[in-house]
């Protein structure tokens, strides 16, 4: 079994919490060996694990790299980045609403603007402004939509009650929930 596949491994036992010290050890000393004295990039995407115990003891192999390696996290949490603490946070800002729209319309209707389907405009206007210029969530309901071109329907996405939801209270962003709610049921 390769070091990644030994990695994804580790990484689903931890998950549904069966935590196998001595697997996890074996896999460090093997990850510091490879390792060891070579430069290095790892980026982690959409990070949210706060406990600065599990980033040491995740941390802790790539200290053998060469002078340079570095890790890379992405997170949308304020706490991961504070505890990493090793450089300044780069925030980045939301899309303009014409960068917004522009990401939506070529999901929704694979072009940059709506002058084939003028009829859509207005809604895909309102609905791009409820994205609050994120385009992870842009990109989503553009995916949704993109197989309907109804009126009614995109006024339906427009007009859920998902989108008033706090994300506090369902523990996800509410244009996700809502892309999540209109998914195939085969």
């Amino acid at each position: 079994m390769s070091l990644p596949q030994k990695l994804c491994d580790a990484k689903s036992w931890v998950k549904i919490g069966l935590i196998r010290v001595s697997v996890l050890n074996s896999l460090q000393v093997e990850l510091k060996a490879k390792l060891n004295g070579k430069k290095f990039l790892v980026i982690l995407d959409d990070v949210w694990i706060e406990n600065y115990h599990d980033w040491t003891i995740l941390r802790a192999p790539s200290e053998a790299g060469a002078p340079g390696s570095g890790i890379v996290i992405t997170t949308r949490n304020q706490g991961v980045s504070s505890m990493m603490g090793t450089i300044p946070a780069f925030h980045l800002q939301v899309l303009s609403d014409d960068v917004c729209l522009s990401i939506f319309t070529q999901h929704a209707l694979g072009e940059k603007e709506f002058s084939a389907h003028p009829n859509l405009a207005d809604i895909g206007v309102d609905i791009v402004k409820r994205c609050k210029g994120l385009r992870l969530v842009a990109k989503t309901f553009g995916g949704l939509l993109r197989i309907k071109m109804d009126r009614d329907e995109w006024e339906d996405v427009l007009n859920s009650k998902i989108w008033d939801i706090s994300p506090e209270k369902s523990g996800i962003v509410p244009a996700l929930m809502l892309s999540y709610h209109h998914l195939p049921s085969y």
